[in-house]
C-alpha cells in the first residue's frame, strides 16, 4: 500500500488566533515559541521570545474577553538585562505560575525561576546559576506537572553550563545542572 493511501485528512480548529507578528526586515522583531501552560481553572498562557540583532525579550500571552489576547512583556522588569529565548511555564496547584528564562548581559548569562503569584502581572526573580564559574548557561528546561507529576512546591530546572566559544561548536565540554528543591 502507499503511503499516500494510509494517510488521514488533518483536522483543523474552527478558528485560529495570532498571538504575535513579526517579520525580517530591519527592526522588525523575530519571533520564536517557548511552551504552553494551563493554569488550574483552565486558562492557557502562551511564553514566547521576541528579538532582532539587538534585542531580546520574553512575552506571556493570556485570553482576554476584551482584547482577545493579553500580552505581558518580562522585559519591563529587568532593565538593562536582555531576557530570552522563551523556556517553559508551569503552575501549581495553588495557580503559582512558573517560568524558567535566560537573562543576559555582557556576554555573560544567567538561568533564573520566574514565579508569579498574580497572572504573570508580576515577578519575583531567583538566579539559580550564578554560583557558577562559567561565563555561559543554556538550555533550561522546567519540570512540569503530569498526572503522575505534581508539582507541590517549586518545579525542578535543568539546564546546561559552559564557556563561549568561537561558532559555539564546543558542546560536548557543557556541564548539565539539575536543581531538585
Amino acid at each position: 500500500m502507499r503511503i499516500e493511501e494510509q494517510a488521514r485528512p488533518l483536522r483543523t480548529c474552527a478558528a485560529m488566533d495570532v498571538i504575535a507578528t513579526g517579520g525580517l526586515s530591519e527592526g522588525s522583531l523575530s519571533h520564536k515559541c517557548g511552551s504552553i501552560a494551563v493554569d488550574p481553572r483552565g486558562v492557557p498562557y502562551i511564553l514566547y521570545s521576541a528579538g532582532n540583532e539587538s534585542t531580546s525579550e520574553m512575552l506571556i500571552a493570556a485570553p482576554n474577553d476584551r482584547m482577545g489576547w493579553k500580552q505581558t512583556s518580562l522585559a519591563r522588569q529587568w532593565p538593562g538585562w536582555q531576557i530570552g529565548p522563551a523556556a517553559n511555564m508551569a503552575f501549581d496547584k495553588q495557580e503559582t505560575m512558573f517560568a524558567i528564562a535566560i537573562l543576559s548581559r555582557e556576554n555573560k548569562s544567567g538561568i533564573v525561576l520566574l514565579v508569579s503569584y498574580d497572572d504573570g502581572d508580576s515577578f519575583s526573580m531567583r538566579h539559580l546559576s550564578s554560583h557558577l564559574p562559567c561565563d555561559c548557561k543554556w538550555w533550561p528546561n522546567l519540570e512540569r506537572p503530569t498526572d503522575h507529576n505534581v508539582t507541590t512546591e517549586r518545579p525542578g530546572v535543568l539546564f546546561t553550563a559552559g564557556s563561549h566559544r568561537e561558532g559555539n561548536d564546543d558542546i560536548l565540554s557543557n556541564d548539565v545542572y539539575w536543581i531538585g528543591w
